[in-house]
């Protein structure tokens, strides 16, 4: 296993905001997450504002275990989302093409 940190880690796969994104590349699959927008509402200020998908839905370090020995063993939990969301991405797409 790569010893690559993981900071930005996000709670809400970039596959699925991409769905709520205003698109700003034309490339399906391999989108630019710095380009794409999103409107997000933060609730404690009252206000909206434009973000990307790949600044939203995460916060710095998220899932890290940090008693474990390891960077793989602190990593644990964002190695496997990772995984299982590169392994369901086509699902979350196929499914929101049924839904639209």
């Amino acid at each position: 296993m790569s010893q690559n940190i993981v900071k930005k880690q996000h709670y809400v796969p970039r596959s699925y905001l991409r769905r709520f994104s205003e698109r700003h590349d034309n490339n399906i699959e391999k989108p630019n997450d710095k380009k794409n927008k999103l409107i997000v509402y933060d609730k404690e200020n009252n206000i909206f504002y434009y973000s990307t998908v790949n600044n939203s839905g995460s916060v710095n370090y998220f899932y890290n275990i940090e008693s474990a020995p390891s960077i793989e063993k602190k990593q644990a939990i964002e190695t496997f989302y990772l995984q299982w969301s590169m392994k369901h991405q086509n699902l979350l797409r196929n499914l929101f093409h049924v839904v639209v």
